[in-house]
């Protein structure tokens, strides 16, 4: 039921992972509307664990189905960016995007999170590397960004590992706060070109 046509295949080995089969394929596709009861599922068991890291991690645990359907009818209709939800084994295991950055048209950010249940597993480097393969399949897009909390220490490892060299730190406010966050922003130049 979760698992439907329109997904990616991508082989993985050689990691750790809590689910049945550690060399299962993770799978992928963009992400609809009827991905909404996963993510709303999904949200709601992981917005404790989002939000010292995501702006809108502390929203979630408030959301209900019908605004998680917007989320996601929103996500299916944006035309500047792609969405995907990731699965291994038929269990949800992260959602990613790759949005513009910085309004320069040849430039791509990977933005992503992953369940709490299969953190530290290898996954969110298997999401970044499918991302990288997607967007460097096409040649109008020269860099990919990786983005996050300065205080993300397993993001900062998924970007070593997947190649990402530092290319800035930056403070930016959260939406609908005073706060200031700090990040890091990684860069990777597509090999294609």
């Amino acid at each position: 039921m979760l698992i439907s046509k329109g997904i990616q295949k991508l082989s993985i080995t050689g990691f750790h992972s809590g689910l049945a089969d550690i060399d299962a394929p993770v799978e992928y596709r963009k992400l609809t509307t009827s991905d909404a009861m996963v993510m709303f599922l999904a949200l709601k068991s992981n917005s404790e664990h989002l939000a010292p890291f995501i702006p809108w991690g502390q929203r979630a645990a408030g959301y209900n189905f019908g605004t998680v359907q917007r989320y996601c009818l929103f996500h299916q209709e944006d035309s500047e960016s792609d969405h995907y939800i990731f699965f291994s084994n038929g269990q949800f295991i992260g959602q990613g995007s790759l949005t513009p950055i910085g309004g320069v048209e040849q430039h791509r950010q990977v933005i992503l999170w992953v369940d709490q249940r299969v953190r530290g597993q290898g996954y969110a480097s298997k999401i970044v590397n499918a991302l990288e393969r997607i967007v460097f399949a096409d040649t109008r897009y020269s860099v990919l960004f990786y983005t996050h909390d300065i205080a993300n220490v397993a993001s900062r490892r998924v970007a070593e590992k997947s190649g990402f060299e530092l290319h800035c730190g930056f403070r930016q406010p959260p939406k609908g706060t005073e706060e200031t966050g700090r990040y890091l922003c990684w860069a990777k130049d597509n090999p294609n070109l």
